[in-house]
């Protein structure tokens, strides 16, 4: 496996120590990280009441970062604005529902239909004054105010090394 989101959730491994089966290569652990990023949004400010999250509910993953971010709320004392796509074509009623809906700030579960649109996602945060948080560096990159995640690069080097070896 390349580049997976959870390879738990899914069932594509039984545990990350002891995979069983015919299986090699990296998972994102990104249903872990799902409740660290919002714990790192409210740090930045404990105004933070109501996070809209952007995401793709085609993708697994995400499903599951979703179920991960839901039981963290009540502790961090925020709201979810949930703002699940099936395309891209969704996104700008999408945020336009975010600042209708209070939103206070942005995160992204990315995939490649977000990760495409992310120079849109932060152009309109940027002008909506709505810090937007990704999974990874080229959210920040395009004008986000900061990503918790992986080092997308250095995983896909690491998994050409998987292929070179078998």
């Amino acid at each position: 496996m390349v580049y997976v989101g959870d390879a738990l959730g899914p069932g594509y491994v039984a545990s990350l120590t002891h995979p069983r089966g015919n299986i090699t290569g990296q998972t994102l652990v990104a249903t872990d990280q799902a409740a660290k990023r919002l714990e790192l949004m409210k740090k930045l400010s404990s105004d933070i009441k109501r996070i809209a999250v952007l995401s793709n509910l085609n993708a697994s993953g995400h499903i599951h970062q979703k179920k991960e971010m839901d039981a963290a709320t009540p502790k961090l004392g925020i709201v979810l604005q949930q703002l699940p796509m099936q395309s891209a074509t969704e996104l700008d009623a999408n945020l336009r529902t975010a600042v209708e809906g209070g939103a206070q700030a942005i995160i992204t579960m990315e995939d490649p239909m977000v990760e495409s649109n992310r120079a849109r996602i932060t152009e309109f945060a940027l002008t909506n004054r709505l810090p937007v948080m990704g999974e990874f560096k080229p959210m920040a990159e395009a004008g986000g105010l900061m990503s918790y995640g992986p080092n997308q690069v250095a995983m896909w080097e690491r998994s050409a090394f998987y292929v070179d070896k078998y």
